[in-house]
């Protein structure tokens, strides 16, 4: 048989020379990053409960564990934190909120304490209180707090929240 010209099929990537390089651009990054990224990756979950999320996440760069220069694993007297969950206090529209609600406090505070003795060098622990919330019509919401917690070398418990009881809407 006579093949003509016509017939001929090209393959993709002549056909589309730059899309093909843009898709095959996006696959290596994406490898990359996931590979080799720098930055906090989940490692294992600690504990779920009704409204309480609780991990430990580890910092790593160029792919390898980078130790951060936490006193971990740390031994954190509940009793303690569950004193300090509950006093945590924002003002908003000159009204006082606690932070975290009464109800998450002591499975908060225990998740916690066992996240942080369970943690190493490199890791710390993540946190999410997810709460029902408003309900206008047939639309829910819900408000989330989220943080961490780690122990720096003097021994000394630090929470850091990036949000505080932000609605959700479903």
């Amino acid at each position: 048989p006579v093949v003509r010209e016509h017939d001929v099929i090209e393959p993709f990537e002549s056909r589309c020379p730059l899309l093909f390089r843009i898709l095959a651009l996006i696959g290596l990054a994406s490898t990359f990053a996931g590979c080799a990224g720098t930055g906090w990756y989940k490692l294992r979950p600690v504990g779920v409960s009704a409204f309480n999320t609780v991990e430990i996440e580890y910092y790593r760069e160029d792919g390898e564990p980078k130790s951060r220069d936490f006193a971990h694993p740390a031994h954190v007297d509940i009793e303690t934190l569950k004193r300090l969950l509950g006093e945590l206090k924002y003002r908003d529209d000159s009204k006082t909120h606690v932070v975290v609600r009464p109800e998450s406090v002591a499975n908060l505070a225990t998740q916690i304490a066992e996240g942080l003795a369970r943690c190493d060098v490199c890791s710390r622990v993540r946190f999410q209180i997810q709460m029902p919330g408003r309900k206008l019509l047939f639309l829910r919401s819900a408000t989330t707090t989220r943080g961490v917690a780690f122990v720096r070398p003097e021994g000394r418990l630090n929470l850091a929240f990036d949000a505080v009881d932000v609605y959700l809407s479903d």
